[in-house]
């Protein structure tokens, strides 16, 4: 069957996609690794450089909620997407200065 999740983007990933938010359909059982997979090969190296350098995790400085909470605080990549989720992912860009 499936379902639509909505995506929203932050910070500097907007120019990265193009967009502030998009909807994506995705199979029932799917979880936010697959969905992160799917925008990166969508987007290419781009997005995958600044959501998961290294391939297996999250950057630091990238925040992904499923309806409002920090998958950190569910199950990390492994929190299912379920019912009609929005996804927000955030890049934080550091201040610098003094």
């Amino acid at each position: 069957m499936g379902q639509e999740i909505v995506i929203k983007y932050y910070g500097p990933l907007r120019s990265v996609v193009g967009c502030r938010e998009e909807v994506m359909a995705v199979p029932d059982g799917t979880r936010v690794r697959q969905v992160l997979a799917a925008l990166a090969e969508k987007y290419g190296p781009a997005f995958s450089e600044s959501v998961s350098p290294a391939g297996a995790s999250i950057d630091s400085s990238v925040i992904v909620a499923l309806s409002g909470q920090d998958i950190e605080h569910l199950k990390g990549l492994e929190t299912p997407v379920e019912g009609d989720a929005k996804l927000e992912i955030i890049k934080v860009v550091p201040l610098i200065g003094g």
